[in-house]
Formats: C-alpha cells, sequence, structure tokens
C-alpha cells in the first residue's frame, strides 16, 4: 500500500528570531452606488506598491475591494503579532472623504476617512479610529496614503482619464468602527506617513494608476532623500495636473524624527539595497503577477473551503476547460516552495478537463497544519500551472523526493525563470494550454 504524502502549513505570523518586515496593502476600486464613483487604475497601483514592497524584503499581504473590510482585523494582528525589532508598512490607494467630528480633536471640525466599501456599502474608516489601531502595532512603521484629504489621515464630473480620489460624505454608510476616543496622531515607535495630498486637496487618479503612487514606486526605488522624494513628486504632479487642466495636489511628509527627511527610504528600512523588483522577483511575486495578467487564461478552481482547521485534509476540483497540458502545482508558505505535483508517487502526464485534486492525481494527501499552539489563523497558496511541455527538469527533481526550496534561491530563481520563459511574453497571445490559477485559504 502507497504510503500517503503529508504537506505541512506554516504560520504566517510564526514566532521566530529575525526581524519581520510585514507590509498590507488595501486598494479598493469598486464602490457602491453612482458608478462613476469608481476609481480607474487602483489594481495597477496594488501591483506597483506590492513589488516595491517585496523589493525592500516585506511580506506583502493585500485587501483588494470587498476585502478592504477586513482592514481593521488584519491591522490588529500585526498589533498582536509584530514587535519594537519589526518593522510594519501601510498601503493605501483609493477614496478619501471626511465625517463631522464629534470629539473636538480637529481644527476644521472634520475627521478625515478612508473610504473603503464591498461594492455595495462605502464605509469610513476615520482616522481617530485607524490611528489607534496604527499605534497599537509596536513596530517601525512606513504608512503611505494615496487618497483624497489624506494629509492627515495619519491622524487619523471627471473625464475618462484622470479625476479626483474624493467621495461626497452625504453617501457614506456605518464607519468601520465606532466608540474610540482616541484623537491625536501617530505616536510611540519610529513612523514615516507619506500623504498624496493635504487634507483640504484631492487627489487624482488615471487610467494609468494614481499621480502620487507613481511617483512614489519611481522615486523610492532610488537612493533619493525623501525630501528630494517629496519636492519632486510635487513637481511632477503639479505640472501634470496642470496640463490636464485639473487642480494639482501637494504630497505632505511626516516624520517622527526630521531626520528621516534627509535619507533615502531604504535607509530608513535598513535595507542594503534599493529595490529591482523585477531583478529580484520570487517565484511567487512572479506567479501572483501571472494570475493578475488579464491575457493569461485561469484555471478554474471550485469545491474549495476557504477554511480548514489543522488537521484538515485540504482538497479541490480543477478544471482547464478542455485545454491540454502538464499541470504543476505548487505549495508557497511565507519562505518556503514545495512542489505538490508531480510527486514521487504521481507523475506528471497530459490532462484537460475537470479533476479532483488530491484524487485524481494518485495516492497521496495534502493536510494543513500549524506548527505552534495558540497561533493567528495562516495564510496559505497553491498555484495551478498547465503548460503546453512539463517545467524544465520538474519530474527529475521530485522522482525521488518532494522538491522544497527557500524563497530567493538559486532554485526559486531557476524555476521562476522557466515559468517566465513560457508565460511572459505580453505582446504575443498565450497559447490556449497556457494557464494559471490560484487557491487561497487559511489554517487555523
Amino acid at each position: 500500500m502507497y504510503k500517503k504524502l503529508i504537506i505541512a502549513g506554516i504560520l504566517l505570523f510564526s514566532t521566530q528570531a529575525i526581524a519581520q518586515k510585514q507590509a498590507l496593502l488595501v486598494g479598493v476600486s469598486d464602490y457602491g452606488g453612482d458608478p462613476r464613483n469608481d476609481l480607474m487604475g487602483i489594481d495597477l497601483d496594488i501591483d506597483k506598491m506590492k513589488r516595491l514592497f517585496q523589493g525592500f524584503g516585506f511580506q506583502t499581504t493585500v485587501l483588494y475591494d470587498q476585502n478592504s473590510l477586513k482592514m481593521k482585523d488584519y491591522l490588529r494582528d500585526y498589533a498582536n503579532n509584530l514587535n519594537a525589532d519589526d518593522t510594519f508598512a501601510l498601503y493605501y490607494t483609493g477614496h478619501g472623504s471626511y465625517v463631522t467630528d464629534k470629539n473636538g480633536d480637529e481644527d476644521d471640525g472634520r475627521d478625515e476617512a478612508l473610504v473603503l466599501s464591498n461594492g455595495v456599502e462605502n464605509i469610513p474608516y476615520i482616522d481617530d479610529n485607524l490611528n489607534f489601531r496604527l499605534n497599537a502595532i509596536k513596530a517601525k512603521k512606513l504608512i503611505i496614503f494615496d487618497s483624497c484629504h489624506s494629509g492627515t489621515a495619519n491622524r487619523g464630473d471627471s473625464s475618462s482619464t484622470i479625476r479626483a480620489k474624493t467621495f461626497p460624505s452625504n453617501e457614506l454608510n456605518t464607519p468601520l468602527e465606532k466608540g474610540l476616543r482616541v484623537g491625536g496622531e501617530i505616536e510611540g515607535s519610529e513612523y514615516i506617513v507619506l500623504s498624496a495630498s493635504q487634507d483640504t486637496e484631492e487627489s487624482l487618479a488615471t487610467t494609468n494608476g494614481s499621480l502620487f503612487t507613481n511617483e512614489m514606486y519611481r522615486l523610492l526605488s532610488s537612493q533619493t532623500p525623501l525630501e528630494s522624494v517629496r519636492e519632486e513628486a510635487t513637481y511632477n504632479i503639479v505640472s501634470y495636473a496642470k496640463r490636464a487642466n485639473r487642480k494639482p495636489h501637494h504630497p505632505k511628509f511626516t516624520y517622527s524624527n526630521p531626520s528621516f527627511g534627509n535619507q533615502p527610504i531604504s535607509s530608513y528600512l535598513k535595507s542594503n539595497s534599493t529595490p529591482t523588483p523585477r531583478a529580484e522577483e520570487t517565484l511567487q511575486t512572479g506567479l501572483d503577477r501571472l494570475v493578475a495578467n488579464s491575457q493569461i487564461a485561469k484555471i478554474n478552481i471550485s469545491n474549495a473551503k476557504g477554511d480548514y482547521n489543522t488537521g484538515d485534509f485540504v482538497s479541490f476540483t480543477l478544471n482547464s476547460n478542455s485545454n491540454q497540458g502538464y499541470l504543476t502545482i505548487l505549495f508557497v508558505e511565507k519562505n518556503k516552495t514545495t512542489v505538490l505535483y508531480p510527486n514521487p508517487k504521481a507523475f506528471s502526464k497530459v490532462i484537460g478537463g475537470s479533476y479532483a485534486f488530491p484524487r485524481d492525481f494518485g495516492n497521496f494527501k495534502v493536510r494543513a497544519f500549524k506548527n505552534c499552539n495558540g497561533c493567528q489563523k495562516d495564510k496559505t497558496s497553491i498555484y495551478l500551472i498547465l503548460t503546453p511541455n512539463p517545467i524544465s527538469n520538474i519530474q527529475n527533481m521530485t522522482n525521488q523526493k518532494l522538491l522544497s526550496f527557500t524563497k530567493g534561491s538559486t532554485m526559486d530563481m531557476a524555476i521562476s525563470k522557466d515559468v517566465d520563459l513560457i508565460f511572459d511574453e505580453p505582446t504575443k497571445t498565450p497559447s490556449s494550454s497556457v494557464m494559471v490559477g490560484r487557491y487561497e485559504f487559511f489554517v487555523y
């Protein structure tokens, strides 16, 4: 009787000796109410900043559109799991708005707010409450807001190509959190806050991404001191807005220590080098980029649970819609990638159509568990790749044992290169048998 294959999941926020660098990226493009409330280019914003943070060595988590409403819960988790030796980054791109100030801490009588949405309700995250959550995170902080009225967000009729990222306050629903009577600014640990605009201004978004995000993606990748970054970004944003006959906005940078303005962001993050996102791209970031590419056909995943308890067996149905090819399935946790299929008990073969994984692929199972007690939930990703030919040497690599390798290793780069050679051809239409899929779930 064949042995069963067991694959273990490892907690995202596991206790570890090395300092953590965690980044939460929140983007909202789909808003409720008038369709003109929707924003363009937000997906591009998220993709650029994800690559930027990953180039600086951050583990990134993305909350997009309806998942933005989970922002409070994620901030609470970071507060519980990060300490003073860690670094935390928050990036938000979407609408900003304001509500009436109820605790008297705002000179203008208004609290600024980020506007989250599930596509139906538009939920303000008021600066007081957001600031409460940020202050609870003990780590060094980098906060980037690309929204209207974002100049004090750390306290808390447009053309088809450019529009303001502001939301009517009379169309807002119940706030994300209520009853937190905390004013003041970010305090405690070291912090840098980069805001797209002053609190009275409207930031601008375009089909090619938001103006402020585009500037931050370009300038933060250099060794330019932050005050020079602010000056150059302001000049470029104002020039663009004037050419487009739109009212310009002026970025605002805030530091817990004024000396941070004389340093490049890499010094503040204690990064040995500036990020080169494509050169330093890991297998997982490459796969995420392919999943997000609308030109790449997608493997449909169904009959899949979003949550598993420790010890549960993971299963799902995949469908290539009759496209044929060789399937590779990768399990990715925080620092390690494992090839689930092919494996020593299941050899690669041409498939096409609907299959139950792992039942239809061999005598093995995939079990979810965590390696510590009392841990928070663990986010796990499984990637599926269907290619006209087998990924180079995968069969040979996996015929004796499971193939596992760490992020950024030579093996990671080798397999990333193989995948890129197959997929990364933006000027060509991919073969109908070239497909990708991603299945994400949580282990409790």
